[in-house]
């Protein structure tokens, strides 16, 4: 009886948002809930007012979703006044703003008969909600010198050249970078910072940077805080650079961290973004409301999370690695053979050629315990791996896979091996430095501050280290 009732659906639209795409379509939009046996009520964006207005008006119980059509600051607006009303409809969103940062995390359709397919299914995802002093946001709160890009943007030029836009407004703004001397206090630690810029994230991408946030877990109950630091002119491109790539978190010039509740202060005047849009003055007290939030996905979405490896979760990463043979060294997979090997030149020559900066000149001891190589049947390398001990620890001492072959489970096979080895002769643990530290991750390697690893990464004193390349001290642990 009570599906019987919900046969209503609210679309909540912004009509400037974006190239016109969701306006071009309205009418086949309409006509598609009603084919479905619903009665959609459009409500135009107005800053709000009407959306709280029509909120403050419904009897929910008569509603199956909220339909919300447009960027960021169009969902802002939407769960805001959702909160203020008390409404806990789930919501399906048609990602048609510019950048449209918070749906690109779930991976929507940017079809629009496909986003209609995605709002009339029956799949949801629990999702986090976080709150900036009496606000509410649901992607991201940005402080400091650049937080105006988007504000001072035309929105001609956004909707035009959409997020290319950001960046020619961003590439003009360099020159005017202040430094910004912040406290950040959260429940473990105090930071006293001079920031020219940090985000406080919920999401993982913001104003069109994909991966600004790469580790962010939007139902994890946690906000990511990713803060730079005052640099060099020279080192900015390569930031530039390490931000597009996702590989900043670790940078020295960048301060990274989790945490459930956080006070902003600073003796300035902090300009403030929250989800594309004029923020809160300091000091800003931020939290999380858990799972606050429903929002209507495509089923393979829910897959694919779920298929994650959960964060520090090392034995469902191990899971992950594909193994033909338990504890055998030896075996096939997709016709490449794994096997043993006693050939280190050979091994270091093949490291060195698929982009690791190795050396032999070890700031201590090293003893290599077991050396695999992947052979194709023309038999040339495909993969390798090293498995060492240094000061009584284990450690992957190189791991390479030729580019040919990434994609066929190689270097899981090879990890997969070092691992058995490694659990065989009674290891807690298994260090390694990472160029890719998102490969490692995935099969429950989690990253360590430098100071908590032994010292015993010679590519961490290299000069391009936090320069060029941003290396990960990441370890697995076996107990």
């Amino acid at each position: 009886m009570a599906e019987e009732r919900r046969k209503k659906i609210l679309l909540f639209y912004n009509p400037y948002s974006g190239n016109g795409l969701f306006k071009n379509n309205l009418d086949l939009i309409i006509e598609r809930f009603q084919e479905n046996g619903y009665q959609l009520t459009p409500v135009r964006a107005a800053k709000g007012m009407a959306i709280e207005k029509a909120l403050n008006e419904m009897n929910q119980d008569n509603y199956r979703q909220i339909v919300v059509a447009g960027g960021d600051g169009t969902i802002n607006i939407c769960v805001n006044a959702m909160i203020k009303c008390g409404i806990d409809l789930p919501i399906a969103i048609f990602p048609t703003g510019t950048a449209n940062d918070f749906a690109y995390y779930f991976d929507l359709p940017s079809d629009i008969s496909e986003m209609v397919d995605v709002a009339l299914g029956d799949t949801t995802m629990d999702v986090d909600v976080a709150k900036c002093n009496d606000k509410y946001f649901i992607n991201v709160a940005a402080m400091g010198s650049l937080v105006d890009v988007s504000q001072k943007t035309d929105p001609n030029l956004k909707n035009t050249l959409g997020v290319f836009a950001y960046y020619l407004k961003g590439a003009t703004e360099l020159v005017k970078l202040h430094n910004i001397p912040i406290k950040l206090i959260t429940p473990e630690k105090t930071y006293n910072e001079k920031m020219y810029f940090m985000v406080v994230m919920n999401g993982i991408s913001a104003g069109g940077f994909k991966k600004i946030s790469p580790h962010s877990e939007i139902n994890d109950g946690k906000l990511d805080v990713i803060l730079f630091r005052k640099m060099a002119v020279s080192e900015m491109l390569p930031m530039l650079m390490a931000v597009l790539h996702g590989n900043h978190p670790k940078h020295r010039k960048v301060l990274s961290f989790q945490t459930d509740k956080l006070r902003l202060e600073s003796p300035e005047d902090v300009s403030t973004d929250v989800d594309g849009e004029h923020g809160e003055k300091f000091p800003l007290e931020f939290s999380v409301l858990h799972s606050k939030l429903k929002v209507f996905v495509d089923p393979k979405t829910i897959e694919q999370e779920d298929s994650k490896p959960k964060k520090g979760s090392a034995s469902e990463g191990r899971k992950q690695m594909t193994m033909t043979s338990k504890d055998s060294a030896q075996g096939f997979v997709g016709g490449i053979e794994f096997r043993t090997t006693n050939d280190e030149r050979k091994l270091d020559r093949f490291f060195m050629e698929n982009g690791l900066e190795y050396s032999d000149e070890h700031p201590v001891d090293t003893d290599r315990i077991v050396m695999w190589e992947a052979a194709g049947s023309d038999g040339l390398l495909a993969g390798g791996l090293a498995l060492a001990v240094r000061q009584g620890e284990y450690i992957i001492d190189g791991i390479a896979v030729d580019e040919k072959v990434r994609g066929m489970n190689v270097g899981a096979k090879l990890l997969a091996l070092a691992v058995s080895e490694s659990e065989k002769r009674g290891a807690k643990r298994i260090y390694l430095v990472a160029k890719a530290p998102e490969f490692f991750r995935h099969y429950g390697f989690v990253t360590v501050a430098r100071e908590d690893a032994p010292e015993f990464f010679e590519c961490l004193n290299c000069p391009q280290c936090g320069v060029s390349c941003h290396p990960e001290v990441m370890c697995l642990s076996l107990s």
